[in-house]
This record gives structure tokens, C-alpha cells and sequence, in this order.
């Protein structure tokens, strides 16, 4: 096994504060289960505590969640509404989360 950080520490986890179009604060956690290390399947990255931020912002199925920096160093954190119905080519790069929510895309701003 690897002596590397990921790998010796279950599950390790930090706390991301990202400020929204609304100029609202929210604190999501950022997980790597790297349960593959410790004998389990599969080893993978979480964005997390975000279900207070999709409720508030009224996200739908099909809506897009933009993660960015901006040029201050501030992770910012917005919501693009579903202008249309999803096609399947439009699918690859997005992310299918669990039954209360069906997608969301990831972008970076420049």
C-alpha cells in the first residue's frame, strides 16, 4: 500500500465554504472514500451537506450546479435552470446523485 496522504488516512474529508449568486455562505464537505485501500471495492470523491443549499435554491432534475473560483480565490457556487429536456449526448460530464436529485453539471468558469 501507498504511503501517500489519500491512503493512509479512511475516508479523509475538508470543509469548503462557497459563496452563492445571492451572496449567501455555504459550508459543504469534501470526501475521498478510499475504502479500496482498507479492503473495501472502490475508492471514490464526494461533494457533500449540500441538500439545505438545493432545497433553498429550489434546484430541479436536469438543473445545472456551477462550481467556480473566481479571481479572489473564492469558490463560488450557482445553479442553472433546465432550459430544455436532457438529451443524451448532453449527459457526459454530468453527475446522477440520489432519487431527490437527478443530475447536475460541473463547469469551470474562467
Amino acid at each position: 500500500m501507498s504511503t501517500h496522504p489519500y491512503n493512509s488516512q479512511k475516508n479523509p474529508r475538508c470543509l469548503l465554504r462557497f459563496l452563492d449568486d445571492w451572496q449567501c455562505w455555504w459550508t459543504f464537505a469534501f470526501i475521498y472514500y478510499n475504502n479500496r485501500f482498507f479492503g473495501g471495492t472502490r475508492n471514490e470523491f464526494r461533494l457533500s451537506r449540500m441538500t439545505n443549499f438545493l432545497r433553498q435554491r429550489n434546484a430541479e432534475p436536469g438543473d445545472a450546479i456551477v462550481l467556480s473560483r473566481d479571481e479572489n480565490d473564492t469558490y463560488r457556487i450557482g445553479i442553472e435552470r433546465l432550459q430544455a429536456p436532457v438529451e443524451t449526448s448532453a449527459m457526459q460530464g454530468r453527475l446522477k446523485l440520489g432519487t431527490g436529485w437527478k443530475v447536475i453539471d460541473v463547469k469551470r468558469r474562467r
